[in-house]
């Protein structure tokens, strides 16, 4: 199980998938996303699957499904989670040089289904990265994590 506000899987998916799925973001056209730019955040996002390339519609739906969502329930031991079809919060996030996805909690509670968010995955897409940028993440704990996101890293 993992700990009680974080943990790191590496290759948890297929690496040939995984690097599709590169191509393909990266072959994306950035004007459909929406830029965030606030104390939080500094980032390009989309939660619209439509302009997903075909190995990434794929996989992020397959994040939405029974099975990898009961996998999730016994690797958190959170009972019953839902997986949210929108996307909202979710979807593509696309965060340059500079850029940010900093901790924040303005989006605990989804009014649209009346769900609280209780997990949050994320599939780091770099080819390359090096410590020396930075990149270390935290989770409420005060603690600073050296996972920085490199290819295949969840």
């Amino acid at each position: 199980m993992l700990g009680r506000y974080f943990g790191v899987l590496d290759n948890l998916f297929e690496r040939a998938i995984v690097r599709r799925v590169a191509r393909e973001v990266a072959a994306m056209d950035l004007n459909t996303f929406h830029g965030t730019e606030n104390r939080h955040e500094v980032k390009l996002s989309t939660e619209d699957d439509s302009h997903f390339g075909p190995a990434t519609w794929k996989l992020v739906h397959s994040f939405n499904s029974g099975a990898f969502v009961a996998f999730l329930e016994v690797l958190t031991g959170i009972n019953r989670l839902i997986a949210d079809p929108h996307l909202r919060g979710g979807g593509m996030h696309v965060i340059r040089r500079g850029g940010k996805l900093g901790v924040h909690a303005d989006f605990n509670y989804y009014e649209h289904v009346k769900v609280y968010r209780r997990l949050k995955l994320l599939l780091y897409l770099n080819r390359e990265w090096n410590e020396e940028w930075g990149g270390t993440w935290s989770c409420g704990t005060g603690t600073r994590h050296a996972a920085a996101g490199a290819l295949h890293r969840s």
